[in-house]
């Protein structure tokens, strides 16, 4: 199997999307399929969000008797459910952006490393990105599997952040 056929399966596209994205759009498989990966974070995010605001109306309901704790957390509870509202409109804003950009040059991946607080206790994180010139990816680690440091390729994807299709031009 070649690498550009790995990366079909990789980023799941045919030959007929990819002709659609050298033209400059996003075939309607590939739109179905970001649409579906951005109502599926969404979703996630909601679920989040509900199951911390369920905690918290117990949490105010036994402090009931304590009408100024009850307020308290009732005002929390409302204020984290409208900043959850306004974070998905604006996600779903910057990635519901469809039209198509492209870029090519050399691969760079980097480890990113971040220091994230869990329950007080700071722990170091590791995401993989893949640079091409001034754009940068949030990518999985298989990737590494199919594109080598350096390798030439052409990446497609929508204004909102999504790899629709690759192409390696390194002939190989």
């Amino acid at each position: 199997m070649t690498k550009n056929e790995k990366l079909q399966e990789f980023f799941d596209f045919t030959n007929e999307d990819l002709e659609e994205n050298r033209q400059g759009r996003v075939s309607e498989d590939q739109l179905a399929l970001v649409k579906i990966k951005l109502q599926n974070e969404i979703t996630a995010i909601v679920f989040v969000f509900v199951v911390l605001g369920f905690i918290a109306l117990v949490i105010s309901f036994g402090n009931s008797q304590n009408s100024a704790a009850f307020q308290k957390t009732l005002f929390t509870t409302l204020a984290a459910g409208v900043m959850a509202a306004i974070y998905i409109l604006f996600r779903y804003a910057y990635k519901s952006d469809y039209s198509l950009s492209s870029i090519e040059g050399k691969a760079n991946f980097v480890w990113v490393e971040e220091q994230v607080k869990y329950n007080g206790i700071y722990r170091t994180t590791r995401r993989l990105k893949l640079h091409i010139k001034d754009r940068s990816f949030d990518v999985k680690k298989d990737l590494l599997e199919i594109i080598d440091q350096g390798d030439h390729c052409r990446f497609y994807y929508t204004n909102g952040g999504d790899i629709v299709s690759v192409e390696c031009l390194n002939n190989n």
